[in-house]
C-alpha cells in the first residue's frame, strides 16, 4: 500500500550491491532461475493486451515483448490492519490519536471505517479517498492482513517470521527490524533503513531517525501488550478491567487476562474491535516514517528495452482504481482543458509518427493533457519522459515512444468494455488522474477523424479547422440525437463571433480542407481559440430557442477563469450575454467560498479596512445535506462539527458585483495581466477600478514587494486611473455630442425614435447629463475621495463635469457667481411662483438656477446663516424668562421648516429601502438632536424655578453649538473653506491623541514630583488642583506665579 506521486515520478533509488550478498538476494536470484511455469503456480502473461487483474492469480513477465527485470505489485486495503490518523498533534496523545482498526472497506466509493481503540462510541468514523487515492491516515501495521517477511527476521525481538512492515538497514549487511523495534530506536538510529510494505513491494528510503528531537516524534496510544482494557458491549456500569497479555499470529486478536476472573495464566482471546483501550499502552512514533494509506498501491515494473534502445531500463506503472475515481472525488478548483485529436489510424507508419511528434511538442509547450485517438496515448503535465497509454496501444507507438525518450510508462486498471467510448473515458480519467483536477474534454478532428471514430457520437464538442482558409466549425453535440448535430461556423479572426448556425447530418461532417497537423491551424494560440470557440457555442446554444447546452454553466465559467489566468482574455464585453457563474471566484482563489473566507479574505486587505470597504452581501447555500458538502467540499468525516460559517454561500448581488469581484480576486491573486484585459475589454466599471487601485497600492506598500514589483505596480495604478477617465471622457462626449445635436435640431430617425428621445434623455428642455449622474448621484467623486486618488479628481475632464454638475456651466466666473448670489437674495420671492408653474421661459430658467446643487447648497447655507444669528440674538440679548418673544417664533419657524425638511428626507429614505443609509450619517443624527435639544430647552423654559430654567439654557448652547457645527460641515462643500476645513479635521484627531498623551505624561510628573516634596497631604479638591497645577508649570518651564503658596 505504498504511495506513489502521481507527478514527475522519482526513480526510486535501490538498495546498494554489498560484497555479501544478501538471502533477500539469494532468494530473489534462486526465484528468477525458476521455470516459469513454475513460480507460485501463476501464469506468465504479457502486460500489453492484458486487462490488468489485482486477484494475484498472474505474474507479468513481459512488457510489449521486453522482458521484465523487477515486478513489485500492490495490494488493497482490508480489514483488521492498524492505522493512526495522519495529522495531529505531536506532542498530545487524543482519541482521535490513539490505534485504530479498519472494520470496513467500499472499494467503489472509496471509503473506509475506522474504529478507534479509544473511542468508547460503537459507531467507527468514515474517512474517504482524496484525488490521490490516498486517506489522511498512516499504515501502522499490516500483519492483520497476512503480510508476511518469509525467511527474514527482527534482528532485535528476534521474530521469525517478520510480520508487517519490514524495516532493512542500509547500512549493515542483513539487517532487519519490525516495526516495535523500529520506533522505539533499537539499532543505531543514524544508520539509514529502506521500508518494505509486504515481501514483493518496492523498497523506500528512510531519513535517519532524530531519537535526539523529540519534536520529530508524535505521541499515541493503543491496545498493546500491558495494556488495560475493557469490553465494548457491555454496559458502561457493568465493565471489567483486563490486561492484554499477547498478541495472536495475525495480530487481529488479543489474549486478555481479566482481573476478578482468571488466575494463573488462563486468558481469553478477543478481536481488538470488541475492546476498549482505558489505560496505559501509551507510544511515540515517527510519523513522517509510516506510510500513507492508500486504497490500492500501484503495481511497478522495470523493463529492460535494450533491443529497442541499448542499454535503457524504463517504468511501467498500473494504476488501480482509476475507473472509479470520479464517483468518489471532490471537487477541484483548477480545471484544465483535455484535448482530443481525433485522427484515424494511418496504414502510413510515417505520418502517424510525425503527428505524435508534434503533438509531443505541443503538451510540452502548453502542458495540456494531449490525447491522440489514433495511437491510444496520452501526454500530460508536459513531461517529454511521461506517457500514459492504453492496453490496445500498438507496440510500434510504444517503440517509438521509448526511442524519443519517454522512460515511465502509466496504465489504468480494469476496463469494462472494449469499445471507442470506453477508451476516451478511460483517457479522460487517466488525465484527471495524472494532473489531479478537473478536465474539459474538447476534440479537435484531424483529417476527418471524427467521422471515422466513435467520438462523434460522444457528447463532447468537436472542433474542426481548415488548412486554406481561417474558417473555424464548432460541431455541438444534440443530446438523444447521434445522427444529427448543430454546426456553428466562425473564423479564427474574432472566434467567439458566432457567424451561422445550422443543423447538419452526422456524415456529413467532413471536408477535404480538414487539417493533419498541427502546424496546419491558422491560429497563434490553440488553447485559447478552442476557449473560445467552446464560451461563444456555449452562449449561442443558451440563446437559441431549441437550447441544447450539454455542459454545465460551470464550464463556461471554468473556461473563462482560465484564460484569464493564463492572460489570453480577448472577448469583449458585447459577446458575453451571460456573467460568469459565482464559481469563479472559487476557481480563482482556489477555495470554496464561505462565510468565514470572505469575511477573512476582506479582513486582510488593510486598504479595505482603512476606508471601510464592506465586503459583498451574501446567504448561506439552501441546502443542509452533510453528504453534498462532503462530495463536494471536504472530507466527510470532518462535517459533522462543520460551522454555519464554513457552509457555502450565494452572492445576493451577485449580477451587479460579479465582474467587480472577479476583478477583485484576480488582483488579490496577483493575475495583473488578466485583470487588466477585463479593463480594456469593457467589463469593469468606474467604482471597482477605483477601488482596485486601492488593492494595487496595497500591494506595492507591502515589505514583501521587490523594488521592480513596486513601480510595476504603481505603473499599473496609473494605467487603471487613466482608463477610469477614459471611461468618464467617452460617457462626457457621447453627453456633449448629444447636446449639440438636439440644440441644432439635429435629431436623425422615425418619429418613434424622437418620442424615445424625448422620454429618455431629455428633461424640462436640457439633455440629462449622464456624466455628472455617474460622479455624483453613483457617488463616483466620493469613491475617488476615499481612495484618494487625486489623479482621477485633478483630471481635467472631471472637473468640467463637476463644474457643470454643481454649477451649471463648465467655467465658474464672477459674473456668474454675482448671479448666484442675487438669485439666492430674491428666492423667496421667486419659489412661490415655481410653485404655481415653472415651464413658462423666465420661469423655466429659474428653475433650472435654483435646481441646481449649488444653489440649493447656498441658500440652504443662507438660512443656516439667519437662522445662526437669530439664535444668537436669542441667547444673548432676548432670552426671556416670562414667555416667548419675538426673535423666538421667528426661529420656532425656520426649525419648524427644517424639521419639515427632515421629515421628508426620512420618509423618501424609507420608500427608497435607504433607511439604514440615513440613520447611519452622523451629520443627520446632528440634525435631529439640534431639533430635539431645542424643543427640549423651549419646553423646560416653560417651567418654573431655577432648575428648568438652568437646564433650559444648558440645552439651548449645546443645540447652538450643533448648529454651528453643521455650519462649518456646509462650509466644507465650498472650494475656498473645504480643503482647510478638512485639514483642520485631520489635524483634531491627530491633537486628540497628542493632548491624551500630554495629560498621561503630566499626571505621571506632576504626582511623582508632589509625592516626593509633600508626603502625605490632605486629601481635598483643591490639594488635586494644586498638585496638577503645579505639575503643568514646572513642566513647561513656568513658575506658577498665582499659586498662594507651594508648601503643603
Amino acid at each position: 500500500m505504498e504511495h506513489i506521486p502521481l507527478l514527475h515520478l522519482p526513480v526510486m533509488e535501490e538498495e546498494p550491491v554489498s560484497k555479501q550478498t544478501s538471502r533477500e538476494d539469494n532468494d530473489l536470484e534462486s526465484k528468477a532461475k525458476e521455470p516459469e511455469d513454475k513460480k507460485d503456480n501463476k501464469i506468465a502473461k504479457e502486460i500489453q493486451g492484458d486487462l490488468i487483474s489485482q486477484d494475484g492469480s498472474f505474474e507479468y513477465r513481459k512488457f510489449n515483448g521486453y522482458r521484465v527485470l523487477n515486478a513489485y505489485y500492490g495490494e488493497k486495503v482490508k480489514t483488521d490492519l492498524r492505522v493512526i490518523r495522519e495529522k495531529g498533534d505531536k506532542n498530545k496523545a487524543s482519541e482521535d490519536e490513539s490505534l485504530g482498526t479498519i472494520v470496513d472497506v467500499d472499494y467503489k466509493a472509496g471509503e473506509v471505517k475506522v474504529q478507534w481503540d479509544k473511542n468508547v462510541h460503537e459507531s467507527p468514523d468514515t474517512f474517504r479517498t482524496d484525488k490521490h487515492n490516498q486517506y489522511e491516515l498512516l499504515l501502522f501495521d499490516n500483519a492483520q492482513s497476512g503480510v508476511k517477511h518469509e525467511h527474514f527476521s527482527c534482528d532485535d525481538c528476534k521474530q521469525n517470521p517478520l510480520l508487517g512492515i519490514r524495516w532493512k538497514c542500509l547500512i549493515c549487511a542483513d539487517y532487519n527490524l519490525c516495526t516495535k523495534c523500529y520506533i522505539t530506536d533499537r539499532h543505531d538510529t543514524e544508520h539509514i533503513f529502506y521500508r518494505l510494505i509486504c515481501p514483493n513491494s518496492k523498497s523506500v528510503q528512510m531519513p535517519p531517525r532524530p531519537d535526539k528531537v523529540e519534536c520529530a516524534k508524535a505521541e499515541s496510544a493503543g491496545i498493546l501488550t500491558f495494556s488495560t482494557v475493557q469490553l465494548r458491549s457491555i454496559s458502561t456500569d457493568s465493565k471489567k478491567n483486563g490486561i492484554v497479555k499477547y498478541y495472536t499470529n495475525n495480530r487481529s486478536t488479543v489474549g486478555v487476562q481479566w482481573k476478578d476472573k482468571f488466575e494463573g495464566n488462563q486468558h481469553d482471546e478477543i478481536k481488538i474491535t470488541d475492546l476498549v483501550l482505558k489505560d496505559g499502552g501509551k507510544f511515540r512514533y515517527y510519523p513522517d516514517h509510516l506510510p500513507i494509506l492508500v486504497q490500492s498501491a500501484d503495481d511497478y515494473f522495470e523493463v529492460d528495452v535494450h533491443d529497442c534502445k541499448p542499454h535503457e531500463k524504463i517504468e511501467v506503472r498500473i494504476w488501480h482504481n482509476v475507473q472509479n475515481m470520479q464517483k468518489k472525488k471532490k471537487r477541484t478548483f483548477k480545471p484544465t482543458l483535455y484535448l482530443i485529436f481525433a485522427n484515424p489510424w494511418n496504414d502510413d507508419n510515417v505520418k502517424n509518427l510525425e503527428l505524435m511528434g508534434e503533438i509531443i511538442d505541443f503538451a510540452k509547450t502548453t502542458k495540456l493533457p494531449c490525447h491522440i485517438i489514433g495511437q491510444r496515448v496520452l501526454f500530460h503535465s508536459g513531461s517529454t519522459t511521461t506517457v500514459c497509454i492504453h492496453y490496445k496501444t500498438h507496440k510500434d507507438t510504444i517503440n517509438e515512444l521509448i526511442v524519443r525518450g519517454f522512460k515511465t510508462f502509466q496504465r489504468g486498471d480494469i476496463i469494462v468494455d472494449e469499445n471507442e467510448k470506453d477508451e476516451i473515458d478511460y483517457f479522460k480519467k487517466m488525465a484527471s488522474y495524472s494532473i489531479g483536477e478537473d478536465v474539459l474534454p474538447v476534440i479537435i478532428s484531424m483529417s476527418n477523424g471524427v467521422i471515422q471514430t466513435e467520438v462523434r457520437d460522444l457528447q463532447i464538442p468537436i472542433i474542426r479547422l481548415m488548412k486554406n482558409t481561417q474558417d473555424v466549425s464548432l460541431i455541438w453535440p444534440r443530446e438523444g440525437a447521434y445522427e444529427t448535430k448543430r454546426e456553428h461556423k466562425t473564423d479564427t479572426r474574432k472566434p467567439w463571433r458566432i457567424k451561422t448556425t445550422q443543423d447538419i447530418k452526422t456524415q456529413d461532417i467532413k471536408s477535404e480542407d480538414e487539417i493533419i497537423l498541427i502546424t496546419d491551424i491558422r491560429y497563434d494560440n490553440v488553447e485559447a481559440l478552442v476557449c473560445y470557440l467552446i464560451i461563444a457555442g456555449y452562449l449561442k446554444e443558451t440563446q437559441l430557442p431549441e437550447k441544447n447546452v450539454i455542459i454545465g454553466p460551470d464550464y463556461l465559467t471554468a473556461l473563462s477563469i482560465y484564460l484569464l489566468k493564463k492572460q489570453i482574455w480577448k472577448i469583449p464585453k458585447k459577446y458575453i450575454g451571460k456573467t460568469f457563474d459565482q464559481t469563479s471566484l472559487e476557481y480563482i482563489h482556489e477555495q470554496v467560498m464561505t462565510a468565514d473566507f470572505i469575511e477573512k479574505l476582506w479582513s486582510n486587505q488593510n486598504s479595505f479596512l482603512n476606508i471601510k470597504y464592506k465586503p459583498p452581501k451574501y446567504d448561506f447555500e439552501k441546502t443542509d445535506s452533510e453528504d453534498y458538502h462532503a462530495t463536494r467540499h471536504c472530507c466527510f468525516s470532518r462535517q459533522k462539527n462543520k460551522g454555519k460559517k464554513e457552509r457555502r454561500i450565494d452572492i445576493t448581488k451577485w449580477d451587479y458585483e460579479c465582474y467587480g469581484l472577479v476583478f477583485f480576486a484576480l488582483l488579490q491573486k496577483q493575475y495583473w495581466s488578466g485583470a487588466t484585459q477585463l479593463i480594456e475589454k469593457g467589463y469593469i466599471r468606474i467604482h471597482h477600478i477605483l477601488f482596485g487601485c486601492v488593492l494595487l497600492e496595497d500591494e506595492a506598500n507591502s515589505w514583501k514587494t521587490s523594488k521592480i514589483m513596486k513601480e510595476k505596480l504603481q505603473h499599473l495604478k496609473s494605467a487603471f486611473t487613466e482608463s477610469a477617465i477614459i471611461i468618464t471622457s467617452c460617457i462626457y462626449e457621447a453627453d456633449v455630442k448629444a447636446a449639440k445635436e438636439y440644440s441644432d435640431g439635429k435629431k436623425i430617425g422615425s418619429k418613434e425614435e424622437r418620442t424615445s428621445w424625448n422620454k429618455v434623455d431629455i428633461e424640462f428642455g436640457d439633455c440629462i447629463n449622464h456624466s455628472g449622474r455617474l460622479l455624483i448621484n453613483h457617488g463616483l467623486t466620493t469613491d475617488a475621495i476615499v481612495t484618494e486618488n487625486n489623479t482621477f479628481l485633478e483630471n481635467e475632464t472631471v472637473q468640467k463635469i463637476l463644474n457643470k454638475t454643481w454649477y451649471g456651466s463648465e467655467r465658474v466666473n464672477c459674473q456668474a457667481i454675482f448671479i448666484f448670489t442675487i438669485l439666492a437674495a430674491v428666492h423667496l420671492f421667486v419659489l412661490p411662483l415655481l410653485m404655481l408653474n415653472m415651464e413658462a421661459w423666465p420661469l423655466l430658467w429659474f428653475y433650472k438656477k435654483y435646481k441646481l446643487p449649488f444653489m440649493k447648497v447656498l441658500i440652504h447655507m443662507l438660512g443656516f446663516l439667519v437662522l445662526l444669528n437669530a439664535y444668537a440674538y436669542m441667547l444673548l440679548f432676548d432670552y426671556g424668562d416670562d414667555g416667548i418673544t419675538n426673535s423666538d417664533c421667528f426661529i420656532i419657524a425656520l426649525i419648524a421648516s427644517f424639521a419639515v425638511d427632515e421629515i421628508k428626507q426620512v420618509t423618501v429614505a424609507i420608500l427608497r429601502g435607504k433607511i439604514k443609509r440615513y440613520t447611519t450619517d452622523m451629520w443627520n443624527v446632528s440634525d435631529w438632536l439640534f431639533i430635539m435639544g431645542y424643543a427640549t430647552g423651549m419646553i423646560l423654559r416653560a417651567g418654573e424655578g431655577i432648575g428648568f430654567q438652568t437646564a433650559s439654557k444648558c440645552l439651548l448652547v449645546v443645540a447652538f453649538m450643533l448648529l454651528c457645527i453643521r455650519i462649518l460641515n456646509l462650509c466644507c462643500m465650498t472650494e475656498f473653506l473645504g480643503p482647510k476645513l478638512v485639514i483642520i479635521k485631520k489635524m483634531i484627531k491627530d491633537t486628540i491623541a497628542f493632548m491624551i498623551i500630554m495629560a498621561v505624561i503630566t499626571v505621571w510628573f506632576s504626582v511623582s514630583n508632589y509625592a516626593l516634596l509633600y508626603p502625605n497631604s490632605q486629601f481635598s479638591l483643591a490639594m488635586i488642583e494644586t498638585i496638577l497645577s503645579n505639575g503643568v508649570w514646572m513642566l513647561f518651564g513656568e513658575l506658577n506665579l498665582d499659586a498662594d503658596s507651594c508648601k503643603k
